[in-house]
């Protein structure tokens, strides 16, 4: 299941009754899919055991097929924990069990932070509405428009910064007194 976070995260100011309404069922719907990433990870964690545990026995069976083992005095072979232990960290079927575990486990993180944030949604709902009802969207004669005030001082913000940078770049222009 694919989700746009930050889609569902966007809040319209002009239709807080709706968001509002809204808010409980995006919440599930991320929460339900942070559960299943948790549920992922954790399936892939117990593969990861599975595929270390029958390459340690492959290992443990063949092991006149490893050339590298430790032998004893007599050149029988005789592997060390740690020797078994490095030959599974470098057997592919284990390498993908563990890049599937580092999947999940950035999967389940960001899903775990999407909830974070749409709680924090649901707390900028809250903000908003007790903004609403003291009065602070009303005009003495017609309503503001936030997004027209918001794209506006955006604007002007722009403005500002490309006079601020002429006139450091004018300043930059200027001789000292002494040259000529």
């Amino acid at each position: 299941m694919q989700l746009d976070y930050e889609a569902n995260l966007r809040i319209d100011e002009d239709a807080l009754d709706l968001e509002c309404l809204d808010q409980p069922m995006r919440f599930m719907e991320i929460s339900k899919a942070s559960a299943q990433a948790d549920f992922e990870y954790d399936e892939s964690k117990n593969k990861l055991e599975i595929t270390m545990a029958e390459v340690d026995d492959t290992i443990r069976k063949n092991i006149d097929k490893y050339e590298t083992c430790p032998c004893d005095a007599k050149g029988n072979k005789k592997p060390t924990e740690v020797w078994i232990a490095n030959q599974i960290k470098m057997d592919a079927d284990y390498q993908i069990s563990v890049d599937n575990v580092n999947e999940a486990k950035k999967n389940m993180t960001v899903l775990k932070g999407a909830v974070k944030s749409f709680d924090q949604r649901k707390n900028m709902l809250e903000t908003l509405t007790r903004l609403c009802l003291a009065g602070y969207f009303a005009g003495p004669a017609v309503p503001r428009d936030i997004s027209s005030e918001r794209s506006n001082k955006a604007e002007k913000a722009q403005k500002q910064a490309k006079v601020q940078s002429k006139m450091v770049n004018r300043g930059m222009k200027r001789r000292p007194k002494g040259d000529k």
